[in-house]
Parts: C-alpha cells; sequence; structure tokens
C-alpha cells in the first residue's frame, strides 16, 4: 500500500520537519483520522525514550493514532510495543503505527476499526461457469454451494450473524472461505476460524486455504493458532537443564528417556513447539517445561525475549486468517470475560469475524470453559505447587521452597516476620491438607453406593443447605472454608513480605502466582458452595476409584455469557 494511501500529505509534512529538527531521532506523535480514514494533524509527543513510554501513550486519546519513527528498514515492533499497541486498541480503539524517517513506508502494528467497509461480490465464483469451474480442474458446480456462499456474502455486507446447516458434498469450506477472505482483505481486517477436529485444521491449513488463495488471486496470511501449553517455557526448560527443578531419578525409564531428547531439542528448537518431537511426550514429563499463564513471570521473565509464546503473538497479529479449535477460542474468550481484554494473558489478538466450522459442538466446549470447578486431587496438587518437604519424594520443587532457596533473609527489611510466616505456612499447610481432606471424604461417604462405577449426583440449594441429613458435611465445608481464608490470609502477608525482593528474584513473582490460583481456588469453592446461582446447575463426580471428588457449576443458558463476550 502507498503511504499517502494513509497519511495526508500536510501529516507527513509535519512529520518531516520535527524529524529535520531532531536529526532523525525516534519520536512518538499522536495524529486523528479524515473521514477517508487519512492520518491528519499529527501532534508531537516526545521523543522516544523506552523509561516513560507507556506515561506519553496516556495523552492518545480514544479513536486516535500512536506514531513512532524509526530507521528505515527497522519497521518492525518491540515485545512492549506489541502488548501497548494491544492493550491500546483493545480499551480505546487507539491505532499504532511505524513510520519510516525517509516518510516512504510504514507498518501499522494495530489499525483502528474502519467505519467505512468495503462490501464483498462473488458473483463471478461460484456459477456453472464462474471463476471456480475455470480454475479447479473437474470442478462441479453445486446449487446448495453457490447459495450458500451467497447468503454469507449477504450476511458479510449486512453485518449480521448466520448459521448455516450443509450437508456433506455441499462443498461448505470454499463457501465460507471465498467470501469471508475476500472481506478480509480489501477490509484490512482479521477472521477466525474455529474448527472442532484436528483433521478439519489440517484441511484448511494444507488444502483450502492454500486452494482459496490461488482462487482469489490476493496476497493474504494465515497461520495456526496453538493453545499456550504446546510451547515450551525457556526459564522452566533452563532450571531444568541445570537440575535445579526435579529429582530425574523420581521418574520411570521411559520418561527419563524423554527429558534426555527434550534437553537437546530444546536448545535447537526454533519453534518451542512440542509437536517437532518425535514421540508422544508423557504429560507429567512435558508439564515440567510447558509454558503456562499460571507461572509466566511477565515482564519479570529474564527469558521474555526468548520466550517462544511471545513469538507467535507476532504471527498472530500480523496474519489476515486465524485457524483455532474451538477450545483455545473459548479458552480465549473466558480470558476475555475475566480479565476485562487484559492482552498479557490472551491467546488470541484482536479479531473481527469469527467462523465456527463443525459448529454443531461449540455449546458443549463453551459451556466446559465458563463452568467452575473444584475437586479433591486438585486441592493436593495446588498445596503439593505450593510446598512440599525436601525430604519428600518429589518431582518438582515448590513454590515456597523455590523462595527459601533464592531469599537471604539478612536483606529483608523484617526478616523476624519473614522466618515466622515461612515456618507457619510449612506447618499450617498440612493441616489445611487434612481438613480439606476430611470434607472431600465425607461427601464420598455420604454419596458412595455399592458399585465400582463412577458416581453422578445433582445437587440442589435445599438439600445442600437446609437437610437435617447433611449437617456434618456443613459442619466440616464451613471448618474447611474458614480454614482456607486463614491460610489465604498467611500467604498475602508472606507476600507482602518477600514483595520488595520481586524485582531481583523471579521466584517472589512465582509465588505471587500461587497466591492468585490459592484464591481462585476459594472463590470457585465459595461459588459453588452456596448454590444461590439459578443460572447454574450443580453437581458432584466420584471417580470409580474412590480417589477423587469433583464439585461443578454449569452455566443452564450460556446464550447471555456468549451475548456479552463474543455476540
Amino acid at each position: 500500500m502507498d503511504i499517502k494511501d494513509r497519511f495526508s500529505e500536510e501529516s507527513l509534512q509535519t512529520i518531516k520537519e520535527y524529524l529535520q529538527e531532531n536529526n532523525n531521532k525516534s519520536m512518538i506523535f499522536k495524529a486523528t483520522f479524515d473521514d477517508n480514514e487519512l492520518i491528519q494533524e499529527p501532534f508531537f509527543l516526545s521523543l522516544y525514550k523506552k523509561k516513560n513510554f507507556e506515561e506519553t501513550l496516556t495523552k492518545v486519546g480514544k479513536n486516535e493514532v500512536v506514531i513512532r519513527t524509526t530507521k528505515p528498514n527497522q519497521l518492525y515492533p518491540s515485545d512492549m510495543e506489541l502488548e501497548l499497541s494491544e492493550e491500546l486498541y483493545n480499551r480505546r480503539n487507539i491505532a499504532y503505527s511505524l513510520l519510516s524517517s525517509d516518510l516512504d513506508d510504514f507498518y501499522f502494528v494495530q489499525d483502528i476499526d474502519r467505519l467505512f467497509l468495503e462490501e464483498v461480490n462473488i458473483e463471478n465464483y461460484f456459477s456453472k461457469d464462474g471463476i471456480l469451474a475455470k480454475e479447479i480442474k473437474g470442478f462441479e458446480y453445486r446449487k446448495e454451494q453457490e447459495e450458500m456462499a451467497h447468503y454469507i456474502q449477504d450476511a458479510i455486507n449486512e453485518d449480521r450473524k448466520i448459521i448455516i446447516e450443509a450437508g456433506t458434498g455441499t462443498g461448505k469450506t470454499l463457501a465460507y472461505l471465498i467470501p469471508a477472505i475476500k472481506w478480509a482483505v480489501v477490509n484490512k481486517k482479521k477472521v477466525i476460524i474455529a474448527t472442532n477436529t484436528i483433521n478439519l485444521q489440517e484441511q484448511l491449513l494444507l488444502k483450502d486455504i492454500p486452494l482459496a488463495k490461488s482462487i482469489i488471486k490476493e496476497d493474504f496470511s494465515y497461520v495456526l493458532v496453538k493453545g499456550r501449553s504446546n510451547y515450551l517455557c525457556k526459564r522452566l526448560f533452563n532450571e531444568l537443564s541445570i537440575g535445579r527443578s526435579i529429582d530425574i531419578e523420581i521418574f520411570s525409564m521411559e520418561a527419563r528417556e524423554q527429558i534426555e531428547c527434550i534437553l537437546k531439542w530444546g536448545n535447537k528448537t526454533k519453534t518451542g513447539d512440542k509437536a517437532e518431537l518425535p514421540f508422544e511426550v508423557y504429560p507429567d514429563v512435558w508439564e515440567l517445561i510447558q509454558s503456562t499463564t499460571e507461572l509466566c513471570l511477565g515482564k519479570k521473565c529474564p527469558y521474555r525475549k526468548e520466550c517462544f509464546y511471545m513469538k507467535t503473538r507476532m504471527e498472530k497479529m500480523e496474519a489476515d486468517i486465524l485457524i483455532s479449535n474451538h477450545h483455545v477460542f473459548f479458552a480465549d474468550l473466558n480470558v476475555r470475560a475475566e480479565t476485562d481484554f487484559d492482552s498479557e494473558y490472551l491467546i488470541l489478538p484482536r479479531y473481527d469475524m469469527v467462523i465456527f466450522d463443525e459448529a454443531h459442538n461449540i455449546e458443549s466446549v463453551a459451556r466446559s470453559y465458563f463452568s467452575v470447578e473444584v475437586s479433591k486431587i486438585s486441592f493436593t496438587r495446588l498445596l503439593n505447587r505450593i510446598y512440599q518437604k525436601k525430604n519428600k519424594r518429589k518431582k518438582e520443587k515448590s513454590a515456597l521452597i523455590r523462595v527459601e532457596d533464592t531469599i537471604d533473609e539478612k536483606d529483608l527489611e523484617d526478616s523476624q516476620q519473614y522466618a515466622y510466616l515461612l515456618n507457619t505456612l510449612k506447618e499450617e499447610i498440612s493441616i489445611l491438607q487434612n481438613i480439606g481432606d476430611e470434607y472431600f471424604d465425607e461427601i464420598r461417604k455420604i454419596y458412595e453406593t455399592n458399585t465400582e462405577a463412577p458416581i453422578r449426583k445433582s445437587l440442589n440449594n435445599f438439600e445442600m443447605t437446609k437437610s437435617r441429613f447433611l449437617e456434618t458435611l456443613r459442619d466440616k465445608k464451613d471448618i474447611f472454608q474458614s480454614k482456607l481464608a486463614d491460610f489465604l490470609t498467611l500467604m498475602m502477608s508472606f507476600n507482602n513480605v518477600i514483595d520488595e525482593e520481586k524485582e531481583k528474584n523471579p521466584e517472589v513473582i512465582n509465588f505471587n502466582n500461587h497466591l492468585k490460583m490459592f484464591k481462585a481456588y476459594i472463590d470457585s469453592f465459595k461459588f459453588i458452595n452456596s448454590f444461590e446461582d439459578d443460572n447454574y446447575i450443580y453437581w458432584l463426580d466420584i471417580n470409580s476409584k474412590r480417589t477423587n471428588v469433583l464439585l461443578t457449576a454449569t452455566p443452564l443458558n450460556i446464550a447471555e455469557k456468549l451475548s456479552t463476550v463474543l455476540f
């Protein structure tokens, strides 16, 4: 695109004068858009300095654009710019552009929501003697495909939603791909195609989208989006490499062989994607080094610039078409609902259209991501991640031990309080575990049957809060909930004491992440055990071995939730 398609001549002249006055140093401007979406009236904010960059951006208003001038051929954003530009766009529809100091090239890291959209026209594509017939050898005309494509075209042009049921052999994939891609290309928009199966993702990636590209003859990019857990975490990998995080001898022979292979692969891989490995990784092996939101140190991570997952964000932001599965899409949607579109934790970039293929599955997938769960096993795992005794056979160091191993209490302002809280947490966690076990075991005893089959039982407000037969369970629940609150207070106090070290010690941030996970568990526990929300249904599951009790609250109708965060 020519630079004059997005920058007015007056704006370029104004920026040119500032560049000449400042020896072509990198500068920050804000500007507005005219009715033709040309950048106009640039206003100089400051020279570009990383330390006060965020503060400078607070001076930019809704629907404006941030412009940073760069050296020629350096039109690529930093990780910080990627994050800040996405946040500005999500919250205030602020665009972000890099502009070459030669004023001959530019790159929109984030563009605004365009006000005037071009309509798409697929009139000549699906007819008997249309473009598909000419481009595809052995093309078979299908009336249903042509009708479906036109229905989709009309829905796009009229900015409305559409649901289509198409039988096998309709040619539905091209029927939605061609109008959607043409709309994305002409309007510089981003489209997500979410499928239920890996097979369809691969078909789209390797066959259908390349075919559509050859037919449309437009330049656009597309990428497959994977969940965060598919990528290696450089920090955890480094800890595994130097033997800090686990005792490898705890693992089986096969698992140790996998670890050895991963240690070699991790130093060579360019993507960190576990799909590169020539074997199916054992879950307990991969979790040692997988990237997760819960354990991410964010901007404080020493390996942030090398982060494989963060690198994928640039690819996703630049792509016109994203291919994901339903689980990735609704995991991202759930994060958006919980974090007010905080870009630090989002899986997907901002998008403009969603196509659900295999859409008959989305209700169950969406419901699972908007459900609330607590279980005996998840509680035990969480406590073990917070603290396990050093002499206990373990596969990974707990958060509290990591803090203890890396902090010199003499450096702390209140070293006595640190020592007291550290020891108290160690003592109280085993007590909390026992109280939690008593609560979940009481549920098991009440609902256990003589069969070896799994147990599922619906729960209701009256039974759980009023029935005299469940008085003992309610007493144990109250004791457990009170102890959870006491332990949370201890964790928060300890976190406050060690907070002064967070700038130089990533294990402090790691402990804070575990504090957030513990609080989230309490919030879920309280919500389920209140049984107050009539929009949810409640039930319990007990596995066949009777080793786990799972409590679940699921929204009865997800339409309202989806209406808020999706539609």
